[in-house]
């Protein structure tokens, strides 16, 4: 009797036990589910308890940089007129070659073979004989990211993403990945330069009518990405008569640059083209 009821003592303490612990995740869970209610509600985000932070408000505003190197640059333009020579000349540059080019040139450069070339090349940048490049050049980034495409497609045993049906998650795979890994590419302390080709596109609209722009090459999904993350969006190509980098936009050329305290006169205007000479070594 006596081992009969000190085993029925244990299962109940065993049940409360249970019991008590389950309670206490279940209002840990429905504790965090109306903290980030509130924060969606837009209200202030509570500590939870289980995470710490060592985010602290800024004391002084910072300084642009005067250095290239530390932004993003994407530079499209017409084909052979000096886009890869342009970026082979910024300081100790490691140019991934995603087409043939450069043979003529004086790089330290890496022809990609697919984008697991990239993927490794990701890695190797991160170890010590990565840190003497200062600069990574991604040449073209058209065919970075078919390479993307084809690589993703592999992976997933699919033919073309549109053959899935699955109202665009198939696509959204492949931008995931694109997205991922050039954003990886960004955050390595370096700087980045993409290079692509441009293309001309007829813009129709209701109240101007039908016009021709120059805009990149690039896929839908890759120069929605590009050209939003980068610093500098810029055109070379021949304009006003003259070779120029377009570093400001019109209705007819794609162009944009968030960097306005860099590219100013003397006097403090807005510069608009840069005036790139006569051949690829000017």
């Amino acid at each position: 009797m006596i081992s009969h009821a000190a085993h029925l003592d244990q299962t109940m303490f065993d049940a409360t036990t249970s019991l008590s612990s389950s309670t206490i995740r279940r209002k840990e869970r429905t504790k965090d589910s109306v903290a980030i209610k509130q924060v969606e509600r837009g209200g202030p985000a509570p500590s939870l308890g289980r995470t710490t932070s060592s985010v602290v408000l800024p004391t002084v505003k910072s300084k642009p940089s005067q250095n290239l190197a530390d932004f993003l640059l994407f530079i499209y333009g017409e084909k052979k007129i000096g886009k890869t020579t342009f970026a082979s000349n910024f300081p100790n540059a490691l140019h991934l070659f995603f087409e043939p080019g450069g043979k003529g040139l004086e790089t330290y450069a890496i022809e990609m073979g697919g984008w697991a070339d990239f993927l490794k090349v990701l890695e190797l940048l991160k170890t010590e004989d990565g840190e003497m490049f200062e600069n990574v050049v991604v040449d073209t980034v058209d065919l970075a990211y078919n390479m993307c495409f084809e690589f993703v497609c592999k992976r997933e045993f699919m033919e073309h993403p549109s053959d899935n049906n699955d109202f665009g998650k198939s696509w959204g795979l492949i931008k995931k990945e694109f997205v991922e890994k050039m954003t990886a590419l960004t955050k390595l302390g370096k700087g980045v330069v993409l290079l692509s080709h441009a293309k001309e596109s007829e813009i129709k609209t209701r109240m101007h009518g039908v016009w021709t722009k120059i805009i990149p090459s690039l896929p839908n999904q890759a120069v929605e990405f590009i050209t939003g993350a980068a610093d500098m969006n810029a055109y070379y190509g021949y304009y006003g008569g003259e070779r120029r980098l377009v570093i400001d936009g019109s209705d007819n050329i794609e162009a944009g640059c968030r960097l306005k305290y860099n590219f100013r006169t003397p006097t403090g205007e807005k510069i608009v083209s840069i005036p790139m000479g006569n051949s690829d070594e000017e």
